[in-house]
């Protein structure tokens, strides 16, 4: 009769067994401790080390004994992988700007004698604009502060930069001519709203050429496509009825009918535990790429709250398929780059090919999300005018950001946006929230004094008192 894989890790035989894999495991002990293991989640076959390690790894939490054990078996077993030298790894860090080193900007802003002084600041540390641009509020809003200035967008409604006979009647007109700021493709800036004596606030950050224009660049660019267009591919369209694709990774709760917080079960394809595994390693590699690069390039006004959310409250991300841990990899030009000890993302991630917004709001646990345009590119049958299709629009403050590839848009969910008519545009991006749906039910279990664990024998959330 089997027995649940704790309780076969739990015997005393096999805690003999993993304590002599402390110093490395050799084919004898894996033999061994495979004998008899019973078999759970990716761990499907008898004799799979692999798949046995991350499985049973999984079932364990930092402050439990067997944690590090399993740790640093999946540590033994990505040091057997073919991959790039520590020498290669560090040229693509250096490449990639992953060691500069952001500060904090809006108290850099408020202490600066005048704005004329702050702007001078700005532009010396991060070269880009400092614009000053104060925000309207929706009616809703603005019953709650008499006085503040409003605008009447609705929810729900395409957004254009060109009239056309086609165009819905309900479409909003997003030009210079209709009060909005145009912040062209080569142009990167800091919003901020307000003044003294109450402070600025931060409202809109755009970051250009978040790729420096290196050897790496090109195959990096390759790779991420090739990412995004197979999740795109082969997982849930989470916005069917939008033009383009929007699918997730890592954390959700599920349908609204159906509140369950868990790792999202996205594939629709049928494909093999391996190749979903495969695919999952690649797009957390994809994500985790771009919160190294957040956290290298956005100012840590924006990151550090996220940061503490994963330091106190949320794991990072992982999949049905793969454990929650730190490591992930890219690959460019078929070599793979394993940073096996790199913090991954944040649970929450969407992946976007050609998709088109209309104006809206998201619920977000944390002020700002971070999306990022990896690739541009203008179709033969595109016809709106240069710069125009697949732009992001902050409606309240009144900015259209024109998009360019390598762009990284710092943005309030909650706050009414969206993206224009995309014509002939097809952009790649990939984006990193916290949506309140999640931190709700996380706070939730906090309240009862429950503890999540995350574990790949289920998709769906466990608790211990």
């Amino acid at each position: 009769m089997l027995i649940p894989v704790r309780d076969y890790i739990g015997l005393p035989k096999t805690q003999e067994l993993l304590a002599k894999c402390v110093d490395g495991t050799t084919p004898a002990l894996q033999e061994a401790l495979l004998n008899g293991a019973p078999l759970m989640g990716n761990f499907k076959t008898p004799g799979d080390w692999i798949q046995f390690v991350h499985a049973a790894g999984s079932l364990y939490q930092p402050d439990e004994e067997n944690y590090a054990i399993f740790n640093a078996l999946r540590r033994e077993i990505i040091k057997t992988r073919e991959s790039a030298d520590h020498q290669g790894r560090r040229r693509l860090i250096n490449a990639l700007g992953l060691k500069k080193k952001p500060g904090y900007i809006l108290d850099l802003i408020n202490g600066a004698p005048t704005f004329r002084d702050a702007q001078a600041l700005i532009l010396a540390e991060y070269g880009v604009g400092l614009i000053l641009r104060n925000r309207r509020v929706s009616k809703t809003e603005a019953k709650l502060h008499p006085g503040a200035p409003f605008h009447e967008y609705s929810r729900y409604c395409p957004l254009v930069e060109v009239r056309r006979p086609d165009t819905p009647s309900n479409a909003i007109l997003c030009t210079e001519e209709k009060g909005f700021f145009i912040l062209i493709p080569d142009k990167g800036a800091i919003f901020v709203s307000g003044g003294p004596p109450k402070g600025y606030r931060l409202e809109l950050i755009v970051i250009r050429k978040v790729l420096c224009d290196d050897s790496y660049t090109q195959p990096l660019k390759n790779w991420l496509r090739d990412v995004v267009q197979e999740s795109c591919s082969n997982r849930r369209n989470v916005r069917p009825n939008h033009p383009g694709k929007m699918v997730q990774i890592g954390m959700n709760m599920g349908p609204r009918h159906a509140r369950v917080l868990g790792w999202a079960v996205s594939f629709t394809r049928k494909l093999s535990d391996k190749e979903k595994t495969r695919q999952d390693a690649n797009l957390l590699g994809a994500m985790s790429l771009l919160w190294a690069l957040a956290k290298s390039y956005v100012p840590l006004d924006i990151t550090d709250p996220m940061q503490k959310l994963l330091d106190e409250s949320y794991p990072t991300m992982a999949t049905p398929h793969i454990p929650v841990g730190c490591g992930f990899s890219v690959t460019l030009d078929g070599t793979e780059y394993a940073f096996k000890e790199t913090s991954r993302a944040p649970p929450e991630g969407v992946v976007t090919m050609g998709y088109e917004a209309h104006s809206h709001v998201d619920g977000c646990s944390t002020d700002f999300a971070i999306s990022w345009t990896v690739i541009r590119e203008i179709l033969d049958s595109n016809e709106l005018p240069e710069n125009a299709g697949s732009n992001f629009i902050d409606l309240g403050l009144g900015v259209v950001v024109q998009g360019a590839g390598g762009t990284m848009t710092i943005f309030q969910p909650e706050r009414m946006h969206g993206t224009s008519e995309r014509g002939g545009i097809m952009a790649y991006g990939l984006a990193i929230n916290f949506t309140r749906r999640v931190a709700d039910a996380i706070q939730e279990l906090i309240e009862r004094g429950q503890t999540v664990r995350y574990g790949l024998d289920t998709d769906t959330h466990k608790h211990r008192k």
